[in-house]
């Protein structure tokens, strides 16, 4: 329960999470996630990650998160012409971006259907 409390309060020390204001914690049509957290002992660096459940609903006739989402076309490039275009040239490079994820900024609007209860003591 501490490295699950570490991660959150790591989290609202670098900006990617924010306390809900006292004058805003009870606003009509604000939406709590739902949250666990998923442990790999063999993992070398992050052996505890918190996993959100966008796809969670309070009951069959309401929709989740997930379902309010745009979904548009796939961005990813395919594998085989990623390798392909990789085996043409004499050197590569990779890099692995720390926490993408968490570099996405939420407009004002739409973060009071991305709240979650932390425990943050």
């Amino acid at each position: 329960m501490r490295e699950y409390d570490s991660i959150f309060k790591e989290q609202l020390s670098s900006g990617i999470i924010e306390r809900v204001p006292m004058d805003e914690e009870d606003r009509p049509g604000a939406h709590f996630i739902c949250h666990h957290g998923v442990v790999k002992l063999d993992r070398e660096t992050t052996k505890l990650r918190v996993v959100f459940g966008g796809s969670a609903r309070s009951n069959s006739q309401v929709l989740s998160l997930n379902d309010h989402l745009e979904t548009g076309a796939n961005y990813m490039p395919l594998l085989f012409n990623t390798i392909i275009r990789l085996r043409s040239h004499q050197v590569a490079l990779t890099a692995d971006i720390k926490k993408v994820l968490h570099q996405i900024v939420i407009k004002g609007y739409d973060r009071d259907a991305l709240r979650f209860l932390g425990m943050i003591t």
